[in-house]
C-alpha cells in the first residue's frame, strides 16, 4: 500500500495505526506489529545476528529533506489529525479511522521492538526545519534477513519530497545494519507511491495478490547499491 499520496507501507496487517501514518507512499501489505513481535520475538532469543542486534535507542538520522528519529507520545493528536480517507483506505481499515489509543499503542510496541530485539524498525518523520511529525517509515526484517519497506505522508504534508528523502535514508539505515535486500509492495494505482519507490532505485519485480485478494506490485532492490549509510546524530 505505498503511496505518496505518500503514504507507505511495507506490510501492515490489521493493526491501526499500521503503523499509522498517512501519505500513502510506500508498500503495502502487512501484519499487525503484535503479531510480527510475538512471531519474530519467540525465536529472535536462540538466533542472534546483525540484523537483530539489541538496540538500546532509537538512531536520529537525517538528510536535507528529512530527519527519522523516535515517535513521541505528545505527538499521538498530531498523528491521528494526519490520517484522512487515503490513508485509512490504502491501509485497509476504511471506514475505520485511528484513535489516540490505537496510536499509542503502535508507539509502544514499535518502541517494544526497538528495545527487545524485534523486527520491526519504525521511525517517526519530521520536517528538518521546524521538526513537525510529518510521516513515518518502516523496515520490516524477516527471518532470512531481508527487508520490507514502508513508508507514509500525513494528510497536507504530502508532495513535499518528505517520502522519497525518508525511503532514502531507511534504505542506508538497512545496508548500515546488514540488510542487503529490500521489498517495496504498491497498489497498482498508488502511482505517488510507486514513484517514491522508483526514484528510491527500486524496481518492478513482479506481481502478487494477498490473502485479502488486494494485487500488489512487489518492487525490489538490493539495500548496499548507493554504499552509503546515512548522517546520525
Amino acid at each position: 500500500m505505498n503511496r505518496d499520496l505518500a503514504t507507505g507501507y511495507s506490510d501492515i496487517g490489521d493493526g491501526r495505526p499500521r503503523p499509522a501514518g498517512s501519505h500513502c507512499c510506500a508498500s503495502a501489505s502487512c501484519s499487525p506489529p503484535e503479531t510480527c513481535q510475538r512471531r519474530e520475538k519467540s525465536r529472535a532469543d536462540d538466533r542472534r545476528s546483525l540484523h537483530y542486534s539489541l538496540v538500546a535507542a532509537v538512531p536520529e538520522l537525517h538528510n536535507d529533506g528529512i530527519i527519522l528519529n523516535a515517535h513521541n507520545d505528545s505527538e499521538v493528536a498530531a498523528h491521528v489529525a494526519g490520517e484522512d480517507e487515503e490513508t485509512a483506505r490504502r491501509f485497509g481499515w476504511w471506514p475505520a479511522y485511528s484513535t489516540e489509543e490505537t496510536v499509542r499503542a503502535a508507539y509502544a510496541t514499535w518502541a517494544r521492538n526497538w528495545q527487545e530485539d524485534g523486527p520491526v524498525r519504525a521511525f517517526a518523520a519530521r520536517d528538518p526545519g521546524s521538526g513537525a511529525l510529518v510521516g513515518n517509515c518502516e523496515l520490516r526484517i524477516g527471518p532470512d534477513g531481508t527487508g520490507r519497506v514502508s513508508y507514509w505522508t500525513h494528510a497536507g504534508k504530502r508532495d513535499r519530497g518528505y517520502a522519497r528523502n525518508a525511503l532514502a535514508l531507511l534504505v542506508g539505515y538497512a545496508a548500515s545494519i546488514g540488510v542487503t535486500h529490500l521489498e517495496a509492495h504498491v497498489a497498482p494505482d498508488n502511482h505517488a507511491s510507486r514513484h517514491v519507490a522508483e526514484a528510491g532505485g527500486f524496481a518492478q519485480a513482479d506481481t502478487f495478490t494477498d490473502g485479502e485478494g488486494t494485487e500488489f506490485i512487489r518492487y525490489t532492490r538490493d539495500a548496499s547499491d548507493d554504499g552509503a549509510a546515512p548522517s546520525r546524530n
